[in-house]
């Protein structure tokens, strides 16, 4: 029963345990703005404490004080009692005069707990600026429901819907923490703290252009931290892989939070802007998305018993610090306490184990963040270098992203010695602290003892000074920069048949037992040629796995005279248009796809593309020739009477470059993989 004066003011009830397991009644009065209060009267006391406006006073049934405005909280103590009234009698005075009369059972809340982390209630850009407005989300609406009041920075936010809005004090200095506050519905303070991974930044202008500079690895469900200069108009033209993005969780005009969705698959993705958004096809940027899977004993969990847990992260061969956290205490107990820091193992399998033990049934959640500084644009000086901004760390690479010299801007590849993950890092770490430089990636190459790091550079410093300074480092084996390669030739298969002269092939030959890579762009395996014939499939890129004309067109001919043989195709080239043969690969993605070549034993390795001499590659393909196998790069068969020396002797490839018919020669009369002797010519 609810009775309310002149329908200016309304009250609600509802209970929930304290910090001792005590019931608290919590009592809210809202009305017309203005609109004063003096007293609050329950019919369910005694009652031992009370949260009340200052200068009020507890009485045996209530409480009553100088008059105040409404909106009113007060929080009352049961004395004696853990259990809640089933039904409650409220009335709500002013100068003697009954404004609200209310009689009804309690609504039951959960217990109140003070976030540790801010963060993880509430979405804030991990770079800002004193004096610009922000658009937050929340991600726990169970810690912070609608309807509470939020305080940032001092000022107190407008909610919009599901998310916020607020504009920064303009007092704020380079270097500031943001405050974060959050008092529910109740009045009961559920978030009080900075927000640990956001930084004030410099106020400098970079002007009205969105760019996207850099960004940060994320997991799958959770936000990604791009960095850059993002007009509000912007805020919404991020891109994964060419495919819209939802509305960041937050947004500022120096980095943006946005989420990475279900179902993207670990590994690398680009991550790129809409140009209809004011981006420019130079806005690209790789990130590395993981994923962190868990196998449990679930029964064990369910009976009380202690087991271990694995868990194994997707996406990454590199170690990586965690943060995790048991969300549910009373069901799962974890071994080592409920907060802890943990690290990956790195390499394959990546992951750490935990012991669990089950205290009661329910669902449960242990949740878990990278440790450190998650984004790189949260202090101020990743934002200084706007003029600058690094190369993409991967294909495809716009044409803004390349040097006019054949390779890609801001970017350095070092070969170091092979060792374990950590061992890895930690070098190409220590490399980049005494060269200036930022490690991007770190990539076993099993094939020659080598590990691949790939460096950006922050600064202006132009891409041959930064490779000489690696290259006299006596801790690399070799300095260079990351090449461009592209394939070329006429779109039909009449050009690629006349230019490995099939005509003039032994029709006996068939390839049998043969493995051939085909290091191309990905291949359309339902094409009705290769029906079949593709034996297994690998993808270096980073972008989504994908088809392309050229790729298509040599695993084709592979086919076609050598029925026998295994085709790999191993996707390192991404089309320049769908509709292109065209395509373009780097250093990088090359390197990878040899050495993947190898490690799966291929006997031929064809590298339809050309480009300059790249000591990387030869280094790598040196080390298949040693091992019996047979390489090729048929369109340089186009230019090798020209500029390129005799077949055999290419600066690109050395002494493994074969021509189009000892290659396919070479399929069928290769020993195969089950011993067989090679046929007579």
């Amino acid at each position: 029963m609810l009775w309310m004066a002149a329908a200016l003011v309304g009250a609600t009830l509802a209970a929930r345990p304290d910090a001792q397991g005590r019931r608290e009644l919590l009592v809210r009065v809202e009305g017309t703005p203005g609109t004063q209060v003096d007293e609050v009267r329950l019919e369910a006391g005694p009652f031992s404490d009370a949260h009340l406006p200052p200068a009020w006073t507890l009485r045996k049934n209530g409480a009553a004080g100088p008059a105040v405005t409404v909106p009113l909280h007060l929080r009352f103590t049961l004395d004696g009692t853990r259990r809640t009234p089933g039904r409650v009698r409220v009335e709500v005075r002013m100068a003697g005069r009954v404004l609200v009369q209310l009689q009804a059972a309690p609504e039951e809340l959960g217990p109140l707990r003070l976030a540790r982390e801010p963060d993880q209630v509430v979405a804030v850009p991990p770079a800002v600026q004193a004096g610009e407005s922000l658009e937050l989300a929340v991600l726990d609406v169970k810690r912070a429901p609608p309807g509470g009041r939020w305080t940032i920075a001092g000022v107190e936010a407008v909610e919009r819907g599901s998310r916020l809005e607020v504009r920064l004090p303009a007092t704020l200095q380079a270097g500031d923490l943001i405050p974060l506050r959050y008092r529910d519905p109740w009045g009961g303070l559920a978030v009080d703290g900075p927000a640990a991974n956001t930084r004030v930044v410099l106020s400098e202008s970079a002007g009205d252009s969105p760019r996207i500079l850099s960004c940060s690895p994320g997991f799958v469900n959770q936000t990604l931290c791009v960095c850059g200069n993002f007009p509000p108009a912007s805020w919404a033209g991020l891109r994964l892989d060419g495919r819209s993005l939802d509305r960041p969780a937050a947004a500022s005009s120096r980095s943006l939070l946005v989420w990475i969705p279900e179902g993207v698959k670990p590994g690398l993705h680009v991550v790129s802007g809409d140009p209809e958004a004011g981006f420019t096809a130079s806005d690209r940027v790789m990130t590395t998305v993981m994923h962190l899977s868990a196998q449990v004993d679930q029964a064990a969990i369910l009976r009380g018993a202690s087991t271990t847990a694995w868990f194994q992260l997707l996406g990454s061969a590199l170690p990586l610090a965690l943060k995790i956290a048991n969300e549910d205490p009373a069901i799962i107990r974890m071994e080592g306490g409920d907060e802890q820091l943990v690290s990956t193992s790195g390499g394959e399998p990546n992951g750490f184990r935990l012991g669990l033990r089950g205290l009661a049934k329910g669902n449960y959640t242990i949740r878990y963040k990278r440790a450190g500084e998650l984004c790189p644009c949260a202090a101020q000086e990743a934002l200084r270098g706007a003029g600058s901004a690094p190369a993409p760390p991967g294909p495809p690479a716009p044409p803004s992203a390349q040097d006019p010299r054949g390779f890609l801007r801001a970017r350095v590849l070092s070969l170091i010695p092979l060792a374990s993950p950590p061992a890895m890092a930690a070098t190409a770490q220590a490399l980049a602290a005494t060269h200036g430089v930022a490690v991007a990636e770190v990539s076993p190459l099993v094939s020659t003892n080598d590990g691949l790091v790939v460096f950006t550079i922050p600064d202006a410093t132009d891409v041959p000074i930064k490779v000489a300074a690696l290259a006299a480092d006596p801790r690399v084996r070799l300095a260079q920069p990351d090449f461009l390669f592209e394939t070329s030739g006429q779109e039909s298969m009449q050009y690629a048949g006349r230019l490995m002269r099939t005509d003039h092939l032994d029709p006996s030959l068939s390839g049998q037992g043969i493995t051939v890579a085909v290091i191309d762009t990905g291949v359309d395996a339902r094409h009705p040629r290769l029906s079949g014939r593709i034996s297994a499939r690998a993808n270096v890129t980073g972008a989504a796995d994908a088809a392309g004309i050229h790729g298509t067109l040599v695993a084709g001919i592979v086919g076609g005279v050598a029925a026998r043989a295994g085709i790999l195709s191993v996707q390192a080239c991404l089309p320049l248009s769908a509709e292109s043969i065209r395509a373009r690969c780097t250093s990088v993605t090359l390197a990878k796809a040899v050495d993947l070549a190898l490690e799966r034993k291929a006997r031929v390795l064809n590298l339809s593309v050309g480009g300059p001499r790249d000591r990387l590659l030869e280094r790598l393909i040196d080390e298949a020739v040693k091992r019996s196998s047979v390489v090729v790069a048929a369109t340089l068969l186009e230019r090798a009477a020209a500029d390129l020396g005799p077949p055999g002797k290419d600066p690109l490839f050395g002494s493994g470059l074969v021509d189009g018919l000892n290659l396919f020669r070479s399929v069928s009369d290769l020993p195969g993989e089950r011993g067989q002797s090679p046929r007579k010519k």
